[in-house]
């Protein structure tokens, strides 16, 4: 049973090679019961998605011309949001009758993400 200590659970990462980001993606977290009820929350608010970095993977230069094609990785960053954040937001939202969990990219113009193992985490 989903109550306000519930909390939703997500991996993302940001997929844009690193060269000059100026800044991590944003974009909203949207909860969406049954009655059409809304609670958004902004992914920055509750900690910002961290860019790419460039990395050399080994000491010898030609090792990383030949070898590897990237000089990054993504890193995925886990969020655990409990649902009580999204009440302050909505009073109103039944957490019991939830129908959407939505992912609105309307933080920023453009971008490219990883989004991986969304789900619920029950606190007994």
């Amino acid at each position: 049973i989903l109550d306000e200590n519930a909390v939703l659970v997500f991996k993302t990462a940001d997929a844009r090679t690193p060269n000059n980001l100026a800044q991590g993606l944003d974009f909203s977290i949207l909860l969406v019961d049954s009655a059409g009820q809304k609670a958004e929350l902004v992914l920055s608010s509750i900690m910002p998605l961290q860019t790419q970095f460039p990395a050399e993977i080994s000491r010898l230069q030609v090792w990383n011309d030949e070898y590897y094609q990237e000089f990054s990785e993504e890193v995925f960053q886990t969020y655990r949001i409990r649902l009580g954040e999204f009440l302050q937001q909505n009073p109103s939202l039944n957490l019991q009758e939830l129908d959407q969990v939505r992912f609105d990219f309307n933080q920023m113009d453009h971008g490219l993400i990883y989004l991986d193992d969304i789900g619920f985490d029950v606190i007994p």
